[in-house]
């Protein structure tokens, strides 16, 4: 040091490391809330559990096992009055499960579809902008919050799938993974998941337009290939006598739909199940209603709507959402591939993709054009939802924030509560679970609109011979 003094240099500058790890407080509180997480979902999953092994009515054992017993024992896969009514791929994976007991059968089930669940949780998160849970105080207060306000908007439609045994949780994940991958860019993968989707049951096919809408031809290929590929393996074990078992699935449940006189909105469930659009136009405008004993009993009215005002009145509500939907996603079709733009690229990590919202627009229209759309259906709501959550929280807009409290309250009114069973079949009839998708729809409409001009002025002001800003 003394040399230094004598020659005036100046002192060398001594680095101090500093911790600016998160405060122990804040710590305690990250890591309890972690605890109580795992903990809580560790109880409900093993109560859910319990409950499947005592169940005798399991859609998983009772409709899809039944049919892969069938298809093992060289036996019609379609027989009549079969509650079996989705393509074959399903019963070929059942096939593994028949030389289980149904108790195992139940329990394995369901663990599969928890898992799935809490994988769609995740990956809707993601989707929305969420990473790992952040350190600052309050950002970590606003996460927790974006997460509850989009879980009682969506997540009692994944409880239904689990507690009636149902593959829509399955189902929801290979979308929710198929949108992952298309934000990164990879729509082949994304063709390919969402056609292993639609292989389960048949709705999830109609995201193919999109895939086309967005030039993603490719991926449109392999989502049909995959869709045909997963539903000709069941030829694999016993083939259908002269025909192939997706053959007879069209023949004996698509094209039935198809027929002039088909009532519109009509499918083997019961009338409250169906909560799509042509559901609902079905219940009001061919249902008359009759409280018996706490419950909703229906008959067609003498003044029934006929079969083709029914289907005009279906097909021109989704010729107006695809209008709209279409506006707000405007333009479809370029000669380049659509990536993200420099303006884009260069936006915080939490900003959510363009797609993202595109996805939660075409989750939301299969839902409502589809002739079925059952309760558990709506699991894939946790995507839309957690978007605008996210928004509602972090960019506080208005709009986003009016449609996801109007999904709350719809959705949870809707909810089947004991004590008042008449209030849950009156929310169903006036198609709650419906409204609630179309506040979502609404809110993921207005976002992507926003986005598009924002995402169009940011690139006017870089573009040449533009100052910036």
């Amino acid at each position: 040091m003394s040399e230094y003094c004598q020659s005036g240099a100046a002192l060398p500058e001594r680095r101090i490391a500093i911790d600016v790890g998160p405060h122990p407080v804040m710590r305690s509180l990250r890591s309890k809330f972690l605890s109580a997480t795992y903990a809580i979902t560790t109880l409900v999953c093993l109560g859910m559990g319990i409950a499947a092994r005592g169940r005798t009515r399991f859609e998983w054992t009772e409709v899809h096992v039944a049919a892969g017993a069938r298809l093992l024992g060289h036996q019609p896969l379609y027989p009549n009055h079969t509650p079996f009514r989705y393509p074959p791929f399903s019963s070929a994976l059942a096939a593994s499960f028949v030389s289980m007991p149904v108790w195992l059968s139940n329990v394995v089930f369901h663990l599969i579809s928890f898992v799935a669940m809490i994988a769609m949780v995740r990956l809707s998160w993601k989707l929305a902008g969420g990473s790992s849970l952040p350190r600052d105080e309050e950002k970590f207060k606003r996460e927790i919050w974006i997460a509850i306000l989009a879980l009682l908007c969506a997540l009692r439609f994944s409880f239904n799938a689990l507690s009636h045994g149902q593959t829509d949780l399955l189902i929801g994940l290979l979308l929710i993974i198929g949108a992952t991958v298309l934000v990164r860019d990879r729509p082949v993968l994304t063709g390919i998941c969402w056609g292993f989707a639609a292989a389960f049951k048949g709705p999830p096919l109609l995201l193919v337009g999109y895939l086309i809408w967005r030039r993603h031809f490719g991926g449109a290929v392999a989502m049909i290939s995959a869709f045909l590929a997963a539903n000709l393996f069941p030829e694999l074990v016993y083939h259908a006598p002269g025909t192939t078992w997706l053959a007879c699935w069209v023949h004996q449940y698509f094209q039935p739909l198809l027929q002039p006189q088909h009532m519109t909105g009509t499918w083997a469930v019961g009338v409250l199940e169906n909560q799509s659009i042509a559901g609902a136009a079905h219940r009001w405008l061919t249902q008359s209603i009759q409280i018996v004993q706490n419950d909703l009993r229906f008959s067609t009215r003498v003044e029934a709507v006929s079969p083709s005002t029914l289907r005009t009145v279906v097909y021109s509500s989704y010729l107006l959402l695809g209008i709209v939907s279409a506006a707000v996603m405007w333009p479809p079709f370029r000669f380049f591939r659509t990536k993200r733009s420099q303006a884009e690229v260069a936006r915080p990590v939490s900003a959510i993709h363009p797609y993202v919202w595109e996805v939660s627009i075409a989750f939301c229209l299969v839902l409502l054009v589809s002739p079925m759309s059952h309760r558990s259906h709506f699991c894939i709501l946790l995507v839309p939802a957690m978007c605008l959550a996210r928004v509602a929280v972090d960019l506080r807009d208005q709009v986003a924030r009016v449609c996801l409290v109007t999904a709350i309250i719809l959705s949870l009114v809707s909810y089947n509560l004991p004590l008042i069973p008449l209030v849950n079949r009156f929310a169903l009839y006036l198609g709650f679970v419906t409204f609630t998708t179309l506040s979502l729809l609404i809110g993921c409409w207005w976002m992507r609109w926003k986005e598009s001009t924002i995402t169009g002025a940011r690139v006017s002001c870089n573009s040449p011979g533009v100052p910036g800003t």
